[in-house]
């Protein structure tokens, strides 16, 4: 989402996080069976068979109702999503702040809680969000961008929508390796 941002800056263009969604549903679809596979063979479960906390979750969720706080998070958590999707010109950055005080101002969540959090991937993402907005104010972004799609293009001939969906990919397998 900091990325679309960047994105946004560096294009002049309104790509919302609606349209980013529909834009990366392709490849998600393809990765998450993929990732799948080589997860579990990497990492074999532990445990073979779930029933029995399937079972207990069942029970659990049949013997409680959620309570209004609960509903409150669901709501919160809806209204944020719904603000990306269809109102990200307000900002993805503010709308994410707006969901954070909500709950904070509804007791859903204490200062505590946010002191918890590990800063250190955010402040990555912002420091990549800030080098990239630095090349693109010098032009080593259009250097670095015009060598990548040469080079691509001489390996693999993509136009269009498929040369996106491919720096799409290949930038989200370089985030990965750098996180």
């Amino acid at each position: 989402v900091v990325m679309l941002n960047l994105i946004n800056e560096i294009s002049g263009g309104s790509l919302g996080y609606g349209t980013w969604l529909l834009m990366a549903l392709p490849i998600t679809i393809v990765l998450i069976p993929i990732l799948t596979f080589i997860l579990l063979k990497r990492w074999k479960p532990e445990i073979d068979n779930l029933d029995n906390a399937v079972r207990n979750i069942k029970k659990e969720m049949a013997m409680s109702e959620m309570r209004p706080k609960e509903w409150l998070v669901v709501i919160i958590f809806f209204v944020v999503l719904y603000l990306w999707i269809f109102h990200s010109e307000l900002g993805i950055g503010m709308i994410a702040i707006l969901g954070a005080t909500l709950f904070l101002a509804f007791d859903l969540a204490e200062w505590q809680d946010y002191q918890n959090i590990n800063w250190n991937i955010p402040m990555l993402y912002f420091g990549a969000v800030g080098l990239g907005s630095a090349m693109n104010m010098v032009g080593a972004s259009k250097w670095l961008a015009a060598r990548i799609i040469t080079t691509a293009g001489g390996i693999i001939p993509l136009s269009g929508k498929a040369l996106i969906v491919f720096q799409t990919t290949l930038m989200s397998v370089f985030t990965q390796i750098m996180a």
